[in-house]
This record gives C-alpha cells, sequence and structure tokens, in this order.
C-alpha cells in the first residue's frame, strides 16, 4: 500500500477477498500478501477535478459499501484516506477471521447510518480476545486496536496515512520481540505488515 501511495494511486477496494496470501516461507515462517483487483482503482493525477491530491468522482458508480469511508458514501470523494479507511475495516476482517463487515445487517440504508453516524465501532468491535495469536498481551492487541480505529477517524486529514502505519506496526513488532530473533512471537504482526 505504500508502493501504491507513492505513486499517487487509490486502489478503493481494499478488501480481505481482494488479498492474496502464500503459504509460510519455510526459513521465516512469513506468508507474503498482494493486494489484488484494481478494478476499482484511480490514479490522483486522472481526473480535472482534482484537489489537495484527492479524487472527486463526478457520479455515483458501485463500490464496495461496507468497507467504504463517509466521505465516499456522502460526496463520492476517493483518497488515499479512504484507502485508509478500508484497511482498518480490513484489519477487523482478520481479526475475526475474514466475517464481512456489518455482517448482521443486510440493508444498505442502515449500513450507510452506521458508517457516516461514527457508530462504526459499536458495529465492528474489538475481540475480547485474539485466538491463534502470538500476542501474548492484551497490550499488543489494544496498540493494534487504537491503529485500527485511528483509521476510522471521521476527519479524513487525522487518518495515518500508509508509512505511519507500518512504523506502527513495525514498533509493536519490535515490542513484542525486541530481538526480532523469536519469529513465534513475530507470526500475527507480519499478516499486516506485508501488505503496506
Amino acid at each position: 500500500m505504500i508502493h501504491l501511495s507513492q505513486n499517487n494511486i487509490i486502489h478503493s477496494d481494499i478488501r480481505a477477498v481482494n488479498m492474496l496470501v502464500t503459504l509460510p516461507n519455510k526459513l521465516n515462517r512469513k506468508c507474503l500478501v498482494k493486494i489484488s483487483d484494481f478494478g476499482l482503482s484511480k490514479s490522483i493525477y486522472s481526473n480535472s477535478n482534482l484537489k489537495g491530491g484527492e479524487y472527486y468522482k463526478n457520479s455515483f458508480d458501485l463500490f464496495p459499501l461496507r468497507w467504504s469511508s463517509p466521505e465516499i458514501i456522502k460526496e463520492g470523494k476517493y483518497s488515499q484516506s479512504s484507502d485508509i479507511w478500508s484497511f482498518g475495516v480490513l484489519t477487523w476482517e482478520i481479526f475475526n477471521k475474514g466475517i464481512k463487515p456489518f455482517y448482521n445487517e443486510n440493508i444498505d440504508e442502515i449500513i450507510i447510518d452506521i458508517i457516516c453516524s461514527d457508530k462504526i465501532k459499536d458495529y465492528l468491535k474489538k475481540p475480547e480476545k485474539y485466538e491463534d495469536s502470538s500476542l501474548k498481551s492484551n497490550e499488543y492487541l489494544d496498540s493494534l486496536w487504537n491503529l485500527i480505529e485511528k483509521c476510522w477517524n471521521k476527519i479524513p486529514n487525522e487518518r495515518p496515512n500508509f508509512n505511519e502505519i507500518f512504523e506502527k506496526l513495525k514498533e509493536i513488532e519490535n515490542q513484542i520481540s525486541p530481538n526480532n530473533n523469536n519469529n513465534e512471537n513475530k507470526k500475527e504482526i507480519n499478516s499486516f505488515s506485508p501488505i503496506l
């Protein structure tokens, strides 16, 4: 995602179904995650209505509602900040083993209300614990969850960028395994950092 943002590309469809995951590498047990499906992607420089590094859409086409930020829903406005919002929802999906966001809501108007009215944290809740996790302490889960919630800031410019997310994930990784020799403790964080 850092590569896309550095090249002024907005993916616009960041969700678990678009992630390709390899089997763990035998040497360091890391999986490689690659993002796919660039069908909705946009170049920031491709639209004459460009303002402040953001893409403004003239009409509302189909878009992945459950992963979309309020500014996409309300204004059709895509930006790297809207990809950050979607990354937060993707991370929630990972914590919940691929469950579709708002899985218990089938009416689009209700989902729109949830996303646009700051109720997202009531629906996409932090897991009490994360099974199969090498995060030995809730302290690390709390740090990750704080990062996710920052991705859902209603004000796009106050969301972290992908470089900041990557640095925070590396910081958490170093807290989990300060000597970087214990691969057991790094397994979980590595499921996030390759897609950045």
